[in-house]
């Protein structure tokens, strides 16, 4: 997702051509990572969970919190209920509780051939409780948090970092908005202070689900310019009759 964020950024600045000079000689000093979306998977993420996720897991797990620092307590899918991560995409398959981290377990893939482990600490989870504030983290494998995370932790290096950018040339911030905390609703970004889908009364599906209402029922050839996230591309690909689906934005 941090990539994804890191692509906007990059489209969402202006061409290089139409800079000033001194504009264009600065971006020949930054570093590639600015100027291009990196490869994905990020190295050690384990899953992503949204502020709403954060809660619900503070609220669930907290009564489970072992008082002794060398206790912990096994919990299966059972215990876990509807419990989420991803957005609302995954469920934990089970977890254990400490006194400094809750550690998440599951599986991806079509048939579960992909096993994950997420190791978030109770300083996260308490810290979005307490706040309340709106936003998207990544979780990481046992080991794998970012060094520059630890100084937020109070605990170690797997403290989860925001899913959020900001451009070296336009000074636009941006980040992930997680919409519902009831159904997997995609998110959108918000860009510089403005959201990149309309949030009012609908959400990014069903604005999406709008726009391709309103082409009928052509196909061919099929362009989307500056729509978002690329929610619409990707829905009009999945449409019959549709032969191509480009997505640009500027």
């Amino acid at each position: 997702m941090r990539a994804c964020l890191r692509t906007i950024l990059f489209v969402a600045q202006p061409p290089l051509r139409r800079a000033h000079s001194a504009a264009r000689a600065a971006a020949a000093e930054l570093p590639r990572r600015y100027l291009a979306p990196p490869a994905l998977p990020e190295p050690g993420v384990a899953c992503c969970v949204s502020h709403y996720e954060a809660i619900a897991l503070h609220t669930a797990l907290q009564p489970r919190r072992p008082d002794s620092a060398s206790g912990s307590v096994s919990l299966g899918r059972g215990d876990l209920g509807a419990l989420t991560v991803d957005l609302g995409l995954a469920r934990p398959a089970s977890a254990e509780v400490s006194a400094s981290h809750v550690r998440l377990r599951g599986t991806r893939g079509i048939e579960g051939e992909e096993e994950w482990t997420a190791c978030v600490p109770w300083a996260f989870l308490d810290r979005v409780a307490r706040k309340r504030r709106a936003g998207v983290w990544q979780c990481y494998a046992p080991g794998q948090g970012e060094a520059e995370a630890a100084e937020e932790a109070e605990e170690d290096d797997l403290a989860p970092t925001k899913v959020e950018g900001l451009s070296e040339l336009t000074s636009r911030p941006a980040s992930l908005l997680p919409l519902d905390e009831a159904s997997p609703t995609p998110p959108t970004a918000v860009l510089g202070g403005f959201n990149m889908h309309r949030t009012k009364g609908i959400d990014p599906a069903g604005d999406t689900d709008n726009k391709l209402r309103a082409l009928g029922k052509k196909g061919g050839r099929v362009l989307d310019v500056c729509t978002g996230l690329g929610y619409t591309a990707c829905a009009a690909a999945r449409r019959a009759g549709v032969r191509e689906a480009t997505s640009r934005d500027a």
